[in-house]
C-alpha cells in the first residue's frame, strides 16, 4: 500500500495490509531466501535469529495499527491469565498472534476477526495437563470425574504436543540429559479447571488475588493418580511437563502457539530408559478412585508407600532399591521400631495369605531385601551375593524384583480394604 492510499485507507485496511507483507517476506539466510513464517519456525538458530529479528522489528511497526483498530481494546494493556499464571495478551503480542493465525488459516481478515474474539472473552473451561514418561495407552481412559488420562496424540496440535512428540526439538531443548532425550512422553493425564475471568487490565492484573490452593490442590491430584498407576505392570512414571489448556477453539489457538509449561522436581531419573506394556485401562479404573476413597491419614501413608515404590523402580544401584522398598513397607506395616524387619516380614505374608509356599516365598524375599538393605546402610555393601529363595538359589536383582511385586500386592490389598489394619489386633488374631 502507497503513502496515499495508506493515508485514505481505514485503520483496518492498515493492518490487514501490514499483515499481507509480512506473510510476503523473506529472510536472507545461508541457504538461500526462506519465507519468514517458516524461518520463524526453524530450529536451525542461524535461521531463526534473524528471523527474529525481522519480525521484532516489523511487530514494532504494527503496533500502531492494531491499537487503531476499532475492532481491539485501543492502548489498553491486556493480560490473558489461567490458574497457573498469565501471558502478555495485547497489544505487544498481538502481532506475532495474527500472524501466525493468518498464517495458519491463509487469511489475514478471518485472522483479525479471530482475535478481535479473543478479547471479548469473559470465562472459559479447560483443563490442567501433566505429561508423563512410562505409561502408554491405546485411548482415552477415564479415572473419575474430573481425571482422564489419554495418549498424547490425541491432543490437539500445540506447541507443547509438537515439542513433546520430539517435532522442532532441537538440541538444546531436550528437558533432561538423560533417556528421555530420545524416549518420547506418550500419555497425558488432564483434570477440569475452569477460569472464571480470562482477561484482565494491567491495573486488574497487578490487584488479582491468586487462589494458588485451588490450582496447587488439582495438581497434587494428579500426582496421587501417577503415583497410583505406579501399581499396574508395574512401572515407573515420571512427570515430563504440567500446563493449561482451553476448551474453547479461539483461546486454545491462541495459546497453542506458545512453548509454555512447568515441571515437577525429579529426585530420580533413571539410567537407561524403561519399557512398559499399555496400561491396563481396568486395572486403573479399579485403583484409582480406591486412593480417593480412603481417610485423609491413610492416604497419607499409602502415598509414602507408592512415591518409595516408584523411586525404586528407578534405581540401578540394587541396595538404594532395597532401602526405598524397605521404606515403602515399613511406611504401611510397621508402628515403630522394634523388630522391624520381624513384624514387616509376618504382617506382609499374613496379609498376602496365599498356599504355604506363597507364604514361605513371600517370607524369603522381605527377607532378604532386608538382609541387602542391612548390609547396604551398615557396610556400604551393594548386593551381590544370591540367595535362597523358597530353596531356590536366586540372584539379588530377580529378588528385588520379587520385592517391587510384593509391595504392589501390600498396597493394593490395603487400597481394597480402604484401611490400613490396626496392627497389634492383627497380630494376635487367629487367622489374617
Amino acid at each position: 500500500m502507497d503513502d496515499q492510499s495508506h493515508d485514505d485507507a481505514a485503520p483496518e485496511d492498515w493492518l490487514a495490509a501490514a499483515l499481507d507483507a509480512a506473510l510476503k517476506d523473506v529472510v536472507e539466510t545461508h541457504f538461500g531466501q526462506v519465507p519468514l513464517a517458516v524461518a520463524l519456525n526453524s530450529i536451525d538458530p542461524d535461521i531463526w535469529f534473524p528471523a527474529c529479528l525481522k519480525f521484532d522489528t516489523l511487530s514494532k511497526e504494527m503496533v500502531p495499527h492494531v491499537t487503531r483498530d476499532t475492532r481491539f481494546a485501543g492502548t489498553t494493556r491486556l493480560f490473558m491469565y489461567t490458574e497457573n499464571g498469565g501471558v502478555p495478551c495485547y497489544p505487544d503480542s498481538a502481532p506475532r498472534a495474527l500472524f501466525n493465525r493468518a498464517h495458519e488459516v491463509d487469511d489475514v481478515h478471518a485472522a483479525i476477526e479471530w482475535y478481535s474474539r479473543i478479547l471479548k472473552v469473559k470465562g472459559a473451561t479447560g483443563r490442567i495437563c501433566e505429561a508423563l514418561w512410562g505409561v502408554t495407552v491405546s485411548n482415552e481412559v477415564r479415572l473419575t470425574d474430573t481425571i482422564s488420562i489419554l495418549p498424547i496424540r490425541d491432543l490437539r496440535n500445540s506447541a507443547i504436543k509438537r515439542f513433546l512428540m520430539g517435532v522442532s526439538r532441537s538440541i538444546g531443548d531436550v528437558l533432561f540429559r538423560t533417556p528421555y532425550e530420545s524416549e518420547l512422553a506418550s500419555s497425558v493425564l488432564t483434570i477440569r479447571s475452569d477460569v472464571e475471568k480470562v482477561l484482565f487490565t494491567a491495573e486488574e492484573a497487578e490487584k488479582r488475588q491468586v487462589n494458588s490452593d485451588q490450582y496447587v490442590g488439582k495438581c497434587d491430584e494428579l500426582a496421587d493418580v501417577a503415583r497410583v498407576l505406579t501399581l499396574i505392570g508395574p512401572r515407573a512414571l515420571v512427570s515430563a511437563g504440567i500446563w493449561y489448556e482451553f476448551d474453547d477453539e479461539d483461546l486454545f489457538g491462541y495459546t497453542s502457539q506458545i512453548l509454555s509449561r512447568s515441571t515437577r522436581f525429579v529426585d530420580i531419573l533413571p539410567i537407561t530408559g524403561q519399557r512398559y506394556p499399555v496400561l491396563d485401562a481396568d486395572a486403573a479404573k479399579e485403583v484409582v478412585p480406591l486412593f480417593f476413597g480412603l481417610d485423609l491419614q491413610t492416604q497419607k501413608k499409602i502415598r509414602v508407600a507408592l512415591q518409595r515404590l516408584n523411586m525404586a523402580q528407578r534405581r540401578h544401584n540394587l541396595g538404594d532399591k532395597a532401602i526405598d522398598l524397605s521404606i515403602s513397607l515399613e511406611s504401611l506395616l510397621s508402628t515403630d521400631s522394634n523388630e522391624v524387619k520381624h513384624r514387616v516380614t509376618t504382617r506382609a505374608t499374613r496379609l498376602l495369605a496365599g498356599l504355604e509356599t506363597d507364604r514361605v516365598r513371600n517370607r524369603d524375599v522381605i527377607g532378604a531385601m532386608y538382609d541387602y538393605r542391612s548390609k547396604m546402610v551398615h557396610q556400604g555393601e551393594t548386593p551381590q551375593r544370591s540367595k535362597n529363595i523358597a530353596g531356590v538359589p536366586t540372584t539379588p536383582a530377580e529378588i528385588l524384583t520379587s520385592a517391587v511385586n510384593l509391595c504392589v500386592d501390600v498396597i493394593t490389598s490395603l487400597l481394597r480394604a480402604q484401611k490400613i489394619p490396626d496392627w497389634a489386633m492383627f497380630d494376635i488374631q487367629a487367622n489374617a
